[in-house]
C-alpha cells in the first residue's frame, strides 16, 4: 500500500473520533515506506519494499 493522501487520512481519523464517547479524544496516524537493496559480487542480490502504518487513540483522562 503506498502513502494515503491527506484527504484519505482524514476520513479515517474522522471515522474513528466520531466512535469515541469520551469528551476529548485524540487520533494520529503515522506510516513509513522503507526500501532496502542487498548486494552481493557488485550484482543486486534481493531487494525488497518494507510499508508500515499505525495509529493511536487516546481518551484524555477525566472526560466521559
Amino acid at each position: 500500500m503506498g502513502i494515503m493522501t491527506e484527504a484519505e487520512a482524514k476520513t479515517i481519523l474522522d471515522k474513528v473520533l466520531k466512535l469515541s464517547t469520551a469528551d476529548e479524544c485524540t487520533a494520529q496516524l503515522t506510516g513509513s515506506i522503507e526500501g532496502n537493496i542487498r548486494f552481493a559480487l557488485n550484482n543486486v542480490s534481493t531487494s525488497g519494499v518494507v510499508s508500515n502504518m499505525s495509529s493511536v487513540i487516546a481518551r484524555n483522562p477525566g472526560t466521559g
